[in-house]
């Protein structure tokens, strides 16, 4: 394991070596600078000093070859950084244990150089598992993957392979799997490990000889993520593998940051919600302590709304992390008719408030559905609140459903001003607010929830102007035939 993200640069040209350590120190690595074989000589060599050294073979105290075995003798990974590169001096490289080779041609090298730094500093977090029978080629691509600061594993067959993914002793990143391998061959191998193991989990390269074209499309056809034909250069198999590891790599820290993301909304949404539920109850008992007026009634109800406001806004934000967990969560058998219901009475003020009446119109008798009673609820209140809001005073708004094949969908209308065209695409996207006027103050989450809330019990949700004018927003959720079935959110 690298120690720390310690580099070593030896370069002969002051002006280079300072680009270059800038470039670096960018990258947060710290960097040490040596002009010399003697300078070099001078120093504790070892992998706990240095994970990785970059050097120029053109020092003058030394030949390439004394400044290359200094370096790979004390096992410290090395990249020749150089003015040209000839077929003498690539054989050089290519013979030794080398991680790469990169011609300097301006400012973009730098970064590409401190680029593939960063590369080799968080391959070594990954476990590479290679299935080769030919020791030969097993010992080049160890060699060539170890070069690259991967952790590496070698078995000769199908059933080494098999053996070490059931110990599960070592959790394999990326496989290198050879085709021809002593009873079962690779694709066998890759379709068996493809039903356990997605693309996020666990990458696959197929390897082959060459002259075997329609092999490489049945490994890419069974699940592979990428193949190489042999013979293959070292430059070559060294891209193909730096280039999957990069992307399981970028995927974890994405997934890493929305865990972050996710658990810091937690925090914030438990923390808001107990001094919330505090002032709301100090502010009650305040309002019974003095004598009502009409402004201090209007003023009552400006601060009531903004703390329900603000408690519902916590709450949305606690069900949106929830909805992006991989939690599972329960679904059972749901009367839309009675969860409509339900939420109606919960909403009655809002009604009162504007004359808004709502004609509910779902059929008690073919209205069941699966899914979850706390989403399904979540879901008609979002709906329906909305719809209050855009409509006109002493308006209505209906419900209907209808039932096709194994689905039931379930129609919100209203007599709104509808949404713009130009808007419609955007409507349940998270954090992208489409409302305006009176609830410009939206952080856009509401439909994004809605849409996932939806789309976990198996159904989807959609929107059209209603050819009457007004808002239609219609999801569809399966029919229930069975009770009782554990869902799992996509």
């Amino acid at each position: 394991m690298f120690s720390d993200r310690s580099i070593l640069v030896i370069e002969n040209s002051v002006s280079q070596a300072n680009a270059l350590k800038s470039v670096l120190e960018d990258f947060r690595f710290r960097v040490t600078h040596v002009s010399s074989y003697v300078e070099l000589d001078e120093l504790q060599l070892s992998p706990d000093d240095y994970f990785l050294a970059i050097t120029n073979l053109s020092i003058e105290d030394a030949n390439s070859l004394k400044l290359l075995d200094k370096l790979l003798d004390a096992h410290i990974i090395t990249i020749v950084f150089t003015a040209t590169v000839s077929d003498t001096l690539r054989d050089l490289v290519c013979t030794r244990p080398i991680a790469d080779y990169i011609v300097k041609s301006g400012t973009q090298t730098l970064e590409r150089l401190a680029n593939t730094c960063e590369q080799i500093w968080h391959n070594e977090q990954l476990n590479v598992l290679i299935v080769e029978d030919s020791p030969a080629a097993a010992e080049l691509m160890a060699h060539l993957t170890q070069n690259q600061g991967f952790n590496v594993i070698t078995v000769e067959s199908a059933e080494d392979a098999y053996a070490l993914f059931e110990s599960k002793e070592e959790s394999i990143d990326i496989l290198v799997l050879d085709q021809h391998l002593p009873g079962t061959c690779g694709v066998e191998l890759l379709s068996s490990l493809r039903e356990r193991y997605s693309h996020s989990e666990l990458a696959i390269i197929g390897v082959s000889a060459h002259g075997e074209e329609l092999t490489a499309v049945k490994f890419l056809k069974s699940g592979a993520d990428d193949f190489i034909q042999k013979p293959f250069s070292p430059e070559e198999f060294i891209c193909r593998i730096n280039r999957i590891a990069s992307e399981i790599i970028r995927s974890r820290q994405i997934e890493q940051q929305m865990d972050n993301t996710r658990f810091m909304l937690r925090i914030m949404g438990h923390d808001i919600r107990t001094p919330l539920n505090a002032f709301n109850l100090g502010f009650n008992r305040l309002c019974k302590l003095h004598e009502t007026t009409k402004n201090t009634q209007r003023l009552e109800t400006i601060i009531k709304n903004s703390i329900n406001q603000m408690k519902g806004l916590v709450e949305t934000c606690l069900l949106f992390c929830r909805l992006n967990s991989s939690t599972e969560i329960p679904t059972e058998t749901i009367s839309l008719y009675d969860s409509s219901t339900f939420v109606c009475e919960l909403i009655v003020e809002m009604l009162t408030e504007k004359d808004i009446e709502i004609s509910n119109q779902i059929d008690a008798d073919t209205s069941t559905v699966l899914g979850n009673t706390f989403l399904v609820n979540q879901v008609f209140q979002n709906l329906l609140s909305n719809a209050i809001k855009f409509s006109p005073p002493n308006s209505k708004i209906t419900i209907t459903t209808s039932l096709d094949e194994n689905l039931v969908t379930t129609y919100v209308t209203d007599n709104g001003p509808g949404v713009d065209e130009h808007k419609q695409a955007k409507l349940f996207e998270a954090f992208s607010s489409n409302t305006q006027g009176e609830t410009s103050h939206s952080f856009g989450l509401g439909l994004a929830i809605v849409k996932q809330a939806i789309q976990s019990m198996g159904g989807s949700i959609a929107y059209k102007n209603s050819p009457e004018g007004g808002a239609c927003f219609y999801f569809s959720l399966p029919l229930a035939y069975q009770n009782s079935v554990t869902k799992a959110i996509a």
